[in-house]
C-alpha cells in the first residue's frame, strides 16, 4: 500500500480504511451486466423441473457469508415455498442445511443464468449481519436488481443506496413479511428510474472510471517512481 501510486476500492468503507495507512483512494463500486441478466429467457431452467412453485431463489458463491439459522427459519415458516441456491459451494459455507423445501442444484453456468432467473419468484440475499454486513459489497445485488425480480436482502452496507427498491430484512420476521408480500404478488416498490441507474453501473461505465483514475496519477508520482526504480 505504502508504495502504491493510486489505490482503488470498492466500497466506502475499505476507502477509509486506506486512510489508516495516509493513502486517499478512489472508488470504484462493482459492475453489473445489464444486457445478460435484464434477458427474459424463454423456458425455465431443467434444474428446477422437479423443485415444486412458488420459488425463491439465490446464485452466486454458497459460502460462510451466508446466514443458514436465517434461512432455515423462513424455510420452517414457509414450508410451502422452495428455497433454490445456485451456485459453487465454497468449503467456508460449512454443513449446508437439510430441509425437504430447501434445494442445492450446483452451479449454473453464467450465460443458463436468465432460466434460473425466469424459473424463480424473487432473488434473496441472505446474509449474516454484524461486522461482516459493513465490508459486504456482493457483485450479485446489482445483478439481481438488473433481472426486473424483487430482491429482498439482508441489512449489509451496500444495500444502502438502493434501499428504496430492495426490501431489506434485519430479522426472520421482516423477511418472512416481505417474502409473503411477493409471494402474494405484492410487488415491492421500486422507482420507474432503477434502469437508468443501473444504466450507470454497467462494467462499461465502471471500466471507464477505472481507467481515468489510473490516468489520473500526479506526474511528480510517476517522476518519482521512476527514480526509486
Amino acid at each position: 500500500v505504502a508504495r502504491a501510486d493510486r489505490i482503488i476500492a470498492v466500497s466506502d468503507v475499505l476507502s477509509r480504511r486506506f486512510k489508516e495507512f495516509g493513502k486517499d483512494a478512489s472508488i470504484v463500486t462493482h459492475g453489473v451486466d445489464i444486457e445478460l441478466f435484464a434477458t427474459v429467457a424463454s423456458r425455465e431452467h431443467p434444474r428446477l423441473q422437479h423443485v415444486k412453485k412458488p420459488r425463491v431463489g439465490f446464485f452466486g458463491l454458497i459460502d460462510g457469508r451466508l446466514d443458514w439459522g436465517l434461512l432455515v427459519r423462513l424455510a420452517q415458516r414457509l414450508p410451502n415455498v422452495s428455497f433454490v441456491l445456485a451456485g459453487p459451494v465454497d468449503a467456508s459455507a460449512g454443513e449446508l442445511p437439510v430441509r425437504g423445501n430447501i434445494h442445492f442444484v450446483g452451479a449454473v453456468p453464467y450465460r443458463e443464468l436468465p432460466e434460473f432467473i425466469a424459473g424463480v419468484k424473487a432473488l434473496i440475499l441472505p446474509y449474516k449481519t454484524g461486522a461482516l454486513a459493513k465490508v459486504l459489497s456482493p457483485l450479485k445485488l446489482k445483478e439481481y436488481l438488473a433481472t426486473g425480480k424483487p430482491v429482498i436482502c439482508a441489512p449489509i452496507e451496500a444495500v444502502r443506496e438502493w434501499v428504496d427498491v430492495v426490501g431489506v430484512g434485519a430479522t426472520v420476521d421482516e423477511w418472512e413479511t416481505l417474502l409473503r408480500r411477493v409471494l402474494e404478488c405484492e410487488q415491492i416498490e421500486q422507482e420507474q428510474c432503477v434502469s437508468e441507474r443501473l444504466a450507470m453501473e454497467s462494467w462499461d461505465v465502471k471500466a471507464s472510471t477505472f481507467q481515468e483514475s489510473c490516468m489520473d496519477i500526479p506526474e511528480r508520482e510517476l517522476s518519482r517512481r521512476k527514480k526509486s526504480n
